[in-house]
């Protein structure tokens, strides 16, 4: 992976000499459709914070009622392994694309920078605005990216994570409409990666593809010991059924780190394949709270680090 600039340059970040195509008229209205979702969610970020807020913390609540479940019957071993084995892989492999979204425009940033920045940039993603890009983007704009092309290479990881988690849940549910869900995140999937190697070449587009399984991955595992933990064990096939739900929460803008978002979508997917909403919701929501104590310990060190 890219390493850290020389001298002239400051916090591992740094340009690279390059051409930059002009904007296509595709590019040009995917960075519109993200700036109108911006804007719609500053205007109304502290309502819908409050609201997501209080569904997530009553969702946990009646969860954990439905379900009987006291201290004594979490499991904090699949918790802990969780915490220790899928979290590092997981913030690690965010720095990966990181790093592979400042390729992608031709410029450079230093690991241990993309580490710390995508953790700060998960935790953020907390406040009443859309916190997660403004941190990623910044950190591409300062190594000497322009506005536009950052907004649209932050596009198309997106839409490739969520192609991805839709062929992999697709595939775990089986059936004519699992079999249809698979190819068509695939094939989308596969249509962003090409939009990639257009703009950073072949190796870019393939890191892309590579560290995004390795996300689904650790998404997948996390999930599994996570349903674990409550006392509601399933193979890793059915925890992988529940990969699109974890990205839609990450992807969906105009709701503060997709906060319930995540959880309610597991939730109904469980009732509808016949399993538990209260597991479901729980089980994502545990993940979600162990990904934010990961990342704000990073990003707390990462702010205190000499530099």
């Amino acid at each position: 992976m890219a390493s850290d600039a020389g001298a002239g340059n400051r916090g591992g970040v740094s340009a690279v000499r390059g051409e930059t195509s002009p904007p296509s008229p595709l590019d040009r209205r995917a960075a519109q459709a993200v700036a109108a979702a911006r804007a719609w969610g500053r205007r109304h970020s502290r309502v819908i914070l409050a609201v997501a807020a209080a569904a997530f913390v009553v969702g946990m609540a009646l969860s954990v009622r439905q379900l009987g479940l006291d201290r004594e019957s979490v499991r904090l071993g699949p918790l802990l392994l969780a915490l220790a084995l899928g979290g590092p892989a997981s913030v690690a492999a965010k720095a990966l694309e990181l790093q592979l979204c400042a390729r992608a425009v031709a410029r450079r940033v230093g690991f241990v920078d993309a580490v710390v920045v995508t953790s700060a940039a998960t935790v953020a993603n907390l406040l009443p605005v859309p916190a997660s890009l403004a941190v990623r983007g910044g950190a591409l704009v300062n190594a000497g990216a322009g506005l536009r092309e950052t907004g649209v290479v932050l596009l198309l990881a997106g839409l490739m994570w969520l192609g991805m988690a839709i062929a992999v849940t697709g595939a775990a549910a089986g059936g004519l409409a699992g079999g249809v869900a698979a190819a068509l995140g695939g094939v989308a999937a596969l249509v962003v990666a090409a939009m990639i190697a257009r703009r950073g070449g072949a190796a870019v587009a393939g890191g892309f593809v590579a560290v995004r399984a390795a996300l689904l991955g650790t998404l997948i595992l996390r999930l599994w010991l996570c349903f674990a933990a409550i006392g509601a064990p399933l193979p890793a096939a059915e925890a992988a059924y529940y990969a699109v739900a974890g990205v839609i929460g990450n992807l969906a803008m105009i709701v503060p780190a997709g906060l319930g978002v995540s959880e309610g979508a597991a939730a109904l997917m469980a009732q509808a394949a016949g399993g538990s909403a209260a597991a479901a919701f729980l089980a994502l929501g545990l993940n979600r709270l162990l990904g934010l104590l990961l990342c704000g310990v990073i990003a707390t060190l990462g702010m205190i680090r000499p530099r």
